[in-house]
């Protein structure tokens, strides 16, 4: 197929001359000046980045649908129904995996909440503040400064936990 101008090939993709020019210039659609400098855009470019233009429906055709004729269409139906079919097939094999997955799900998180309540209540319950160490931790003792260095508070209270 030759080589059309603007013109032709706006007129063969259906859109305005500005439209094919603009894709020219910004890269989409590529062509080529000719001697006289005019664009020319091979067929096999423009229908790369275009679609042919509606043309009229043939006899026998309806206008959704191109190329088939009416005695096609039962053929087609009977075979869209089975696509159909075959897709809510697979839709409610996967709903039921969906449902199988979450039960499963349920049930794993079930054991390990029990199994962390169990290593909860086997650990040793925590040990009661004595008096001393209570008013420590509120820096009230009565009758001293309580040492303003993290360090020394830190060591009093370690010398308070530590056995003997």
């Amino acid at each position: 197929m030759p080589d059309m101008s603007l013109s032709e090939a706006a007129k063969w993709a259906g859109v305005t001359r500005p439209t094919i020019f603009k894709a020219l210039k910004s890269g989409k659609l590529s062509g080529r000046r000719d001697d006289a400098g005019q664009w020319r855009i091979d067929a096999s470019e423009l229908e790369r980045v275009y679609q042919p233009a509606k043309a009229s429906p043939k006899p026998g055709t309806s206008a959704g649908n191109t190329g088939l004729s009416i005695s096609d269409i039962g053929p087609e139906l009977a075979a869209k129904d089975r696509e159909i079919q075959l897709l809510r097939e697979v839709t409610a094999d996967l709903r039921a995996e969906r449902e199988r997955l979450h039960a499963e799900r349920d049930r794993l998180l079930g054991i390990v909440e029990a199994a962390q309540r169990q290593l909860t209540h086997q650990t040793q319950p925590a040990r009661q503040a004595t008096g001393l160490e209570a008013q420590i931790a509120a820096r009230e003792v009565p009758g001293s400064v309580w040492p303003r260095s993290a360090r020394v508070r830190a060591w009093l209270l370690a010398r308070l936990h530590r056995p003997g």
